[in-house]
């Protein structure tokens, strides 16, 4: 399995399951019911960035956001910005402080932003009159739950496909010196020994 082909089908995966899950356990904006808000492309997307360049950590969290923006939210430009700075600040972050337990708290926290800014924007605007107590107890006590439990999934799920794939590259190396090793050998006409 080729690694960029794994990647953005994990990608494609994680967008399918935050919109059936959203489609299948709407919203309740009347804040009668608790909610959850689905964050796992978010969460796979700083835990795959983590590690990349400036530039490439720039690119795919605006082409995230983007895509998030005019397919799934219709948030535009929100996504776009927020995706963007979030994947440049948690690159930052695994940077200097190199430790899974930051990187857990980190997201959870980019994942609380990303539904706290939109709050304060709509009480700003008048949009929403509810108070902070019941937006979090009815939107966001659930959310955090469930976020904590799909970072933690993405985390090892991102740690076994590392590994497996660095496997991989061993094995295809080990491979190519033993096709080296052939050729050479066949070249000075010795027989390999078994």
């Amino acid at each position: 399995m080729k690694k960029s082909f794994a990647i953005v089908f994990g990608f494609v995966v994680l967008a399918l399951l935050d919109s059936l899950m959203s489609y299948a356990m709407p919203i309740d904006f009347t804040y009668q019911h608790v909610s959850v808000i689905w964050h796992c492309t978010f969460i796979a997307l700083l835990v795959f960035v983590r590690d990349k360049p400036l530039i490439t950590r720039l690119l795919i969290g605006m082409l995230t956001g983007i895509l998030f923006d005019y397919f799934i939210n219709g948030s535009f430009p929100f996504c776009t910005i927020f995706y963007t700075l979030a994947a440049l600040a948690i690159g930052f972050i695994a940077q200097n402080w190199d430790r899974t337990g930051v990187l857990f708290i980190s997201c959870l926290l980019f994942c609380f932003l990303l539904d706290f800014l939109p709050f304060c924007w709509q009480k700003v605007t008048g949009i929403n009159q509810i108070g902070f107590g019941m937006w979090f107890w009815r939107m966001q006590s659930m959310t955090l739950i469930v976020d904590m439990a799909a970072i933690a999934v993405i985390m090892y799920f991102d740690l076994v496909m590392v590994r497996f794939f660095l496997i991989q590259k061993h094995r295809r190396r080990r491979e190519e010196k033993k096709t080296l090793r052939k050729a050479r050998l066949a070249r000075t006409g010795t027989t390999i020994e078994p």
